[in-house]
């Protein structure tokens, strides 16, 4: 077992056993030898003109702990190669509240990441930035007012659609993006495009690694990405407003994200927005008291039928070129692959609602399977052929059993269409007949 310790850098050991990660909270330690994050983002939300509730600050702070333990355990060392065992010990401002739900962060973390997690809770952690900068608070506060909910907006093109549905529909968003190098910038033009006057809200987690090499698999990125958004709500509750809605746009067929095949089961495929996470994030928030709700508008949609039925098309599709999907797209120098799952969904999407795709993948039909590395194609292929025949829905059907009855049909219901828009693109490409 591996032990991350995450506090002021006044309260770290000053000696560490063998493998243990040391981590300075909100701040660049002095000393050589220690890892850090966020170190910008407490000056960053002052200089946004708003207050952090403390109880959303400690969630922060055991989020991004728990994504630098994510980074910093290397998953190759594990006697398995995958599965790790993390000692988190976080140290917050309000313990006691956060000893009450350890183990449902415990499991959450385990569903997460595949690994086995134990959260160790202490005081004396880093202080929430309560005093806004005067002149930027005078600056957003009309602002703030008129917001009525928070909406991430990732780059990719769930994110965009849902963000346009919104203001289509009349709602007055916070916008938080979580930056990325390689689409921040379109983050903002997103932003801009869909509503012009809306406040935008780009944090970094920042996260330096105390070794030379970090682990790429980063399964706990999500949960940052969700306590930034606790963070932005909490602009719209000092105005008044009791509950913030908080919206997730996700297709339902990656939200479920179905294994595959046998050798994607478990933390192999992602989680990221799944119905088991979102409900046991939402348990946790209610549970210490984050007023926040989770809302997931499209999980019984496809990424197809989210694109046909997005409430302002002409816009969409002048913005939608520039949305990133590629799970690979650092690796290919900031260009689509063209062959993982998220760009075969992409590229679907796009077939099944008529529309010219103009997304610059770097590997195309003559080039789809992958040497020495997962066949992404392949295996979705094959998924495809499965689901015609007889006992497919007997194979499946353990992976909705987390559902109610009267959810689990329409969750079958959008795995199927969304393998179906699948296959319909990979027989116009040759791969299927």
């Amino acid at each position: 077992m591996i032990t991350v310790v995450s506090a002021p850098e006044s309260l770290l050991p000053r000696e560490k056993s063998n493998g243990m990660k040391l981590f300075s909270q909100y701040a660049r330690p002095a000393k050589d030898g220690l890892g850090w994050f966020a170190r910008e983002l407490p000056s960053k939300i002052r200089a946004k003109g708003f207050s952090v509730d403390q109880v959303a600050w400690d969630f922060l702070t055991i989020a991004l702990s728990a994504f630098a333990a994510d980074r910093s355990v290397l998953r190759k060392t594990s006697p398995d190669g995958w599965t790790r065992e993390i000692k988190l010990v976080v140290h917050v401002c309000e313990p006691l509240v956060w000893r009450g739900v350890v183990n449902k962060v415990e499991q959450m973390l385990r569903f997460l990441t595949g690994d086995f997690w134990h959260l160790d809770i202490q005081a004396g952690g880093t202080k929430p930035p309560m005093r806004p900068r005067p002149s930027k608070k005078k600056e957003y506060a009309k602002k703030y007012d008129e917001a009525d909910c928070v909406a991430l907006l990732s780059g990719g093109m769930d994110s965009l659609i849902g963000c346009i549905d919104l203001v289509e529909d009349g709602r007055r968003p916070i916008f938080v993006s979580q930056v990325v190098p390689s689409n921040a910038e379109y983050q903002r033009t997103f932003a801009d495009s869909i509503r012009a006057d809306s406040v935008m809200l780009q944090f970094n987690h920042s996260i330096k690694v105390p070794d030379k090499e970090s682990e790429t698999s980063t399964r706990g990125r999500s949960i940052v990405f969700f306590a930034f958004a606790a963070i932005a709500a909490c602009a719209i509750r000092q105005d008044g407003v009791d509950i913030v809605p908080i919206y997730v746009s996700e297709n339902g067929f990656i939200s479920l994200n179905v294994a595959l095949n046998s050798g994607r089961v478990g933390s192999l495929s992602t989680k990221t927005t799944h119905p088991s996470y979102m409900k046991m994030l939402s348990e946790i928030w209610d549970a210490v008291g984050i007023k926040c709700k989770l809302i997931l508008p499209y999980r019984f949609k496809t990424k197809g039928e989210m694109v046909k039925g997005c409430k302002n098309r002409n816009r969409l599709i002048s913005l939608m070129q520039y949305s990133t999907s590629c799970s690979r797209f650092a690796t290919h120098e900031r260009r689509h692959c063209g062959r993982c799952v998220p760009c075969l969904v992409r590229a679907a999407a796009f077939q099944m609602a008529g529309i010219v795709d103009h997304t610059d993948y770097k590997f195309l039909t003559d080039d789809y399977r992958r040497k020495n590395a997962a066949d992404d194609v392949g295996a979705m292929a094959g998924a495809c052929l499965r689901m015609h025949e007889l006992d497919f829905e007997s194979t499946i059907a353990g992976d909705f059993l987390f559902a109610p009855k009267d959810e689990r049909v329409r969750y079958k219901g959008v795995y199927r269409r969304g393998l179906a828009e699948v296959e319909e693109y990979l027989k116009r490409r040759g791969v299927l007949s």
